[in-house]
């Protein structure tokens, strides 16, 4: 059995913690779902085209952007070995978040 996940914390700037435990926290999954609906609904098979495509469809900022990403790469256990590009070239990257 998997210890629970902390209660989340969520800071002024849009961004909650903490972002997984053992596994990806329910809490912060949902909601992070409402912001990021189209990064968060690719599955494990996703290309890194259809994530760079909800990316840029769901981007916000980029402290938000990358904790869900953080949350899609540890959900569908992607590794693509490139970094994502949101909107004015910022670098989304599990790595460099």
């Amino acid at each position: 059995m998997q210890p629970p996940c902390p209660t989340p914390t969520y800071g002024a700037d849009g961004t909650a913690g903490p972002l997984t435990c053992t596994v990806v926290d329910p809490a912060n999954l949902a909601y992070f779902q409402r912001m990021y609906p189209d990064l968060l609904a690719l599955g494990p098979n996703a290309t890194p085209q259809q994530v760079q495509s909800a990316i840029d469809q769901d981007f916000k900022s980029n402290p938000t952007a990358c904790d869900a990403y953080t949350i899609a790469t540890t959900l569908n256990h992607w590794s693509f070995g490139i970094p994502m590009m949101g909107r004015g070239g910022i670098t989304i990257d599990q790595g460099s978040c």
